[in-house]
């Protein structure tokens, strides 16, 4: 993948096996979230990017989205002026069988559709689960940047997804907050089968979360393996840990 004169990908290759939590760590400017980019179908690479039997560079990203393909972004992305529930209910949208005019916001059991019904009951007790109930019908942009977070992620997965694509879920937090958080996605990985692919730059995380890791330096694949192999690779502690 290029810009210009800019190589941002060069020859990236690897596998991510179903039910892992996969780790893509690098300096910035590595090309991590170009990588996450390609995947997600922002930017079309030339190379192959295989989601099971699909092709994926064939197909645009709300394709890749039916295929069960999720993401979160580097940056919060949320809607702040709609509800924390509102939020939630967006990422189950395409999951919605029923012609536009049936569909319409949750205001009773009187007002909707069944199936913006049965999303309205699965928003609630996915907030549950995020301990996040208490706060459903405020405003999104209330929230503490540690709860919108929680909050992005609750809305990739209202989607059902099998792929959850995380850009740096951590970014902000306090330790409390990242070690809280690690341990939720742990459990979403195994309850609901979720495979996960994230960038993130504390390698204390990295260690504790990911079973295999890519290290990404000036857009290419400089070592893989699991985090106490690449954490002990040369190449990787003088490109990401600055060592000489």
């Amino acid at each position: 993948m290029s810009f210009g004169g800019i190589q941002a990908l060069d020859g990236v290759s690897f596998s991510v096996s179903p039910g892992t939590i996969h780790g893509i760590i690098g300096p910035n400017g590595a090309g991590k979230t170009t990588l996450i980019n390609c995947i997600s179908g922002q930017f079309t690479p030339s190379g192959s990017i295989r989601y099971g039997d699909h092709e994926l560079t064939r197909l645009r990203a709300h394709e890749r989205i039916g295929l069960g393909i999720a993401r979160t972004f580097q940056h919060i992305n949320i809607y702040g002026e709609l509800s924390v529930l509102d939020n939630v209910k967006i990422g189950g949208h395409h999951r919605l069988q029923s012609r536009w005019l049936h569909q319409c916001l949750y205001w009773g059991p009187f007002g909707c559709s069944r199936e913006e019904t049965r999303l309205h009951n699965e928003a609630m007790v996915l907030l549950e689960t995020l301990d996040m109930e208490d706060v459903a019908e405020l405003p999104a942009g209330e929230l503490s940047y540690g709860q919108q977070k929680r909050l992005e992620i609750g809305r990739a997965l209202l989607g059902q997804p099998s792929l959850l694509l995380l850009d740096e879920p951590m970014a902000g937090m306090s330790r409390q907050e990242k070690n809280n958080l690690s341990e939720w996605i742990r459990q979403i990985s195994r309850e609901l089968s979720v495979t996960i692919l994230m960038i993130e730059h504390d390698m204390s995380v990295i260690q504790a979360l990911t079973e295999q890791v890519v290290v990404l330096d000036f857009g290419r694949k400089i070592a893989e393996g699991t985090p106490r192999e690449v954490v002990q690779d040369q190449r990787v502690r003088i490109a990401y840990l600055g060592e000489e």
